[in-house]
């Protein structure tokens, strides 16, 4: 449970970079404005990037600043599977992005396959 607990600020984090930089590239595709094109500072002086970015590297330095304490073979497949559940919730919730049968199956496996690891 430990584990688990010291897992969660990284599925938090990644979910939460995941689903706002897809929030506001979307926005920018809507504009017509690329990332790799002239209007660049756009992408680099934007709140919702910069947020998104912040919260990836913070759950980089959350990662190196745990991994020296936990079993690495539970907890990183713990903060990789949290991060797709999150990721799809919060983008079929905020970005109203369809979720099918399959991907229901997906969930399904994904969370059998987190509570037979943490057995």
């Amino acid at each position: 449970m430990r584990e688990f607990l010291l897992a969660l600020p990284s599925i938090f984090l990644i979910g939460f970079a995941n689903a706002i930089l897809k929030y506001r590239l979307r926005y920018f595709s809507e504009q017509g404005v690329y990332i790799f094109s002239a209007q660049f500072n756009k992408f680099i002086l934007d709140p919702f990037i910069v947020a998104g970015a912040l919260a990836t590297i913070t759950s980089i330095f959350w990662w190196l600043s745990i991994v020296s304490r936990v079993r690495i073979g539970l907890v990183y497949p713990l903060i990789q599977a949290g991060a797709i559940l999150l990721t799809l919730l919060l983008s079929a919730i905020f970005l109203k992005e369809e979720v099918s049968n399959f991907q229901y199956f997906g969930i399904f496996s994904i969370i059998i396959g987190i509570i037979l690891i943490t057995k």
